[in-house]
């Protein structure tokens, strides 16, 4: 490949990512401007579920300290016994 033609598609890229980084953003202030989520999803080609979760995200029903206790090793307990 030539090394224009690398630089430009990352040049490309880097710009695709600017715009893309204020997605949410961008999303949320039309939704709270009124514009509906059908319309969102027409005008940016975004699905509609994409669009729900942008403006209303899900929350978590844990705190961190509650999902470290949930995602612990299970066996942990197992293999400090077996380890003595």
């Amino acid at each position: 490949m030539p090394k224009a033609l690398t630089d430009s598609a990352r040049k490309n890229l880097k710009r695709w990512a600017t715009v893309n980084a204020q997605r949410d953003q961008l999303v949320q202030l039309a939704a709270s401007a009124g514009v509906g989520v059908n319309e969102i999803s027409r005008i940016t080609g975004l699905a509609k579920t994409t669009v729900i979760r942008i403006v209303h995200p899900p929350q978590l029903s844990s705190t961190p300290a509650e999902w470290a206790d949930i995602l612990h090793d299970p066996f942990e307990p197992l293999m400090q016994t077996m380890a003595v």
